[in-house]
């Protein structure tokens, strides 16, 4: 399991840090994936739905799907912008991957529940 860490310095910078890889003794910092969209190169942000805030969310699912599924993240970061990263604390936070796993589960059954509402016309 993954566990995410984010800080924000007294200058307002922020920091996300990636703890439990067992290969590696220390954590490392969340790469932007700028390759799947580049919407921010600043520092990610969290907390509301703006460019960086879309950035960190596209980042967190990128590495939660451990790069081989950025169609997975690519399709699903939007709804986990507004439902997840823009209701994260000012300050800092912590996520596992069981946390985002969880998310995207919630995010599956909805889009499932709308499907069904509405199919599509053939």
């Amino acid at each position: 399991m993954k566990e995410y860490v984010a800080t924000r310095n007294e200058f307002g910078v922020t920091t996300v840090k990636v703890y439990g890889d067992p290969t590696l003794k220390r954590p490392w910092h969340l790469r932007k994936r700028l390759d799947l969209r580049h919407y921010c190169p600043d520092p990610f942000e969290w907390g509301y739905t703006g460019p960086a805030s879309a950035q960190l969310s596209l980042a967190l699912l990128a590495d939660y799907y451990d790069h081989q599924g950025d169609e997975q993240a690519i399709d699903f970061h939007e709804d986990f912008l507004t439902n997840v990263v823009a209701r994260l604390p000012h300050e800092g936070w912590t996520m596992t991957t069981e946390q985002i796993e969880r998310a995207l589960l919630e995010e599956t059954v909805v889009r499932e529940e709308e499907r069904k509402k509405d199919p599509p016309n053939h």
